[in-house]
């Protein structure tokens, strides 16, 4: 059993590898949703909620628009109220 030091170094190794991999594999996942939620928010606020004639103030207006991943819907929302929820494949 002299080597046995040897096998537990690969294990160990081999270990490393898999969890360094698998950290890097999800922190690359989560920056691209973040991107794509964040292309998505800026597709529905310009073109959901800006680009219709009763919104055409946004800014003074304070209105704004966000993307629902779980529900695939742009939402315009004037304050607290919600004027438009409009059904959007992935579209950016």
């Amino acid at each position: 059993m002299a080597n046995g030091w040897k096998i537990t170094a690969i294990i160990f190794i081999v270990l490393f590898v898999l969890e360094t991999s698998l950290v890097i594999w999800a922190v690359s996942s989560a920056i691209k949703e973040s991107n794509f939620e964040d292309k998505m928010n800026a597709y529905c606020d310009y073109n959901i909620c800006n680009g219709s004639s009763e919104t055409a103030n946004a800014w003074e207006d304070n209105l704004w628009g966000y993307y629902s991943m779980s529900s695939k819907v742009c939402v315009c929302k004037k304050g607290d109220i919600t004027l438009k929820e409009v059904f959007v494949e992935d579209t950016p």
